[in-house]
């Protein structure tokens, strides 16, 4: 069974300054933490649990290996290090930026534990985010783009816009767009345009960058879309600032509009926004002759345990039955919740979700009963689907427990 790299390793000399950063780590960010003090230690547990780690906290100076020795051996594993110093070299920061560090903290400065866990978090986001970089002259795009890879991202590149609309066309990850000003063609501002007709600026950030030097450059820049601009020649540590700071403003902005669309129980969406997203996919499958069908689960016993057992217990039983959702229906459509009710579309036939279903309520235990239905292929919209399931699992004299295929 392949291991999940979820884990940081702290490589620090002092037992206290390595347990403050470990406590920090795995209280705000949630990740494990694994601690090394020397360089025996760090060959040892990249040895035996490298498979583990995903980024790395390292001390530039260990004891037996003085002058980063420890920070070359974890870049030479591909490992995105973060640097821990007690004193500050330009000359030496320049030098280690150049390679896979993410950034250099000076230990013990103020506020800076914070801003670490919040690259850790960062990085470790990263992993599944896209941003797509356009600029015409190969030195500097292939600069952007080690940069970016360096911080974890996962990046597209284009020379030019129209290239960068196809690209966009038929990458659905892309959350951010790079681009220069004077390209062949459609220059940036053209591309900016054409992006904002069919993306909005809380779906797709667009950060402009330009060797131009008209002042009114970065005005033109933001008013035709852009969520921010840099001026090029530009200093790594500052573009990857910015990427970073407009990519968290981008997931603050998803995350505030996903606490109206989403249950803050299960994260599932609302029934309005469950009908609202699953609608279109499910109407025109049945149109195109393709398999979906609508799924309710109807949790029997949660009024019994919240009378019995208390709020917090029904909170329980319905996070079991939705974790017991994500396990049957790995490669659902949608799914979304209305009090007892669970609803779900999933690509496939009837009798295949009845099956899963059948599985999910055999899961099932510790008293928690729920019973399921698979909405009929009469049912032409998610609404009537919705409706028909609420029907037949709120009817009286149901036995409880039960699957019902409409």
């Amino acid at each position: 069974m392949s291991v999940v790299a979820n884990k940081v390793l702290v490589v620090e000399n002092s037992a206290v300054q390595a347990r403050i950063i470990s406590e920090h780590i795995e209280d705000m960010a949630r990740f494990g933490t694994i601690l090394a003090s020397s360089m025996d230690d760090v060959e040892r547990l990249l040895d035996e649990r490298g498979d583990e780690i995903f980024l790395a906290v390292c001390n530039l100076s260990l004891k037996g290996a003085p002058d980063g020795e420890a920070v070359e051996l974890l870049l030479s594993q591909n490992l995105p290090v973060i640097v821990l110093t007690s004193t500050f070299d330009e000359e030496l920061r320049n030098r280690y930026l150049e390679k896979r560090v993410l950034d250099f903290f000076i230990k013990g400065a103020p506020g800076e534990l914070e801003t670490l866990v919040d690259l850790v978090r960062r990085v470790w986001r990263n992993r599944d985010t896209a941003v797509l970089v356009v600029d015409d002259a190969a030195t500097v795009r292939n600069m952007m783009v080690r940069l970016l890879e360096n911080q974890n991202y996962q990046v597209h590149a284009a020379v030019d816009g129209e290239q960068a609309m196809e690209i966009l066309g038929s990458e659905s990850d892309i959350h951010m767009v790079i681009t220069d000003y004077e390209m062949p063609g459609m220059d940036g501002l053209e591309l900016i345009r054409k992006i904002r007709e069919q993306y909005s600026r809380e779906e797709l950030a667009i950060l402009g960058v330009s060797a131009h030097n008209s002042g009114a450059l970065t005005a033109k820049f933001l008013k035709s879309g852009a969520n921010d601009f840099l001026k090029k020649p530009f200093e790594a540590e500052e573009f990857t600032w910015r990427v970073n700071k407009n990519m968290t403003e981008l997931e603050r902005i998803q995350q505030i509009r996903d606490a109206f669309r989403r249950d803050a129980l299960t994260g599932f969406l609302t029934l309005k926004h469950f009908v609202q997203q699953a609608g279109p996919e499910f109407e025109f499958s049945k149109v195109g002759g393709e398999q979906c069908s609508i799924a309710g689960i109807f949790l029997e016993g949660l009024p019994s345990i919240h009378a019995q057992q208390g709020f917090e217990a029904g909170d329980d039983a319905v996070e079991r039955v939705a974790s017991a959702v994500r396990m049957h229906f790995p490669n659902a459509g949608a799914t979304g919740r209305l009090g007892s009710m669970i609803y779900v579309m999933a690509h496939a036939p009837r009798e295949q979700v009845g099956q899963s279903l059948n599985a999910l309520l055999v899961s099932l235990d510790g008293g928690l009963s729920a019973g399921a239905a698979v909405a009929g292929d009469g049912c032409k919209t998610v609404t009537e689907a919705v409706r028909a399931l609420m029907d037949a699992l709120t009817r009286p004299g149901r036995a409880k427990g039960s699957l019902t295929m409409l």
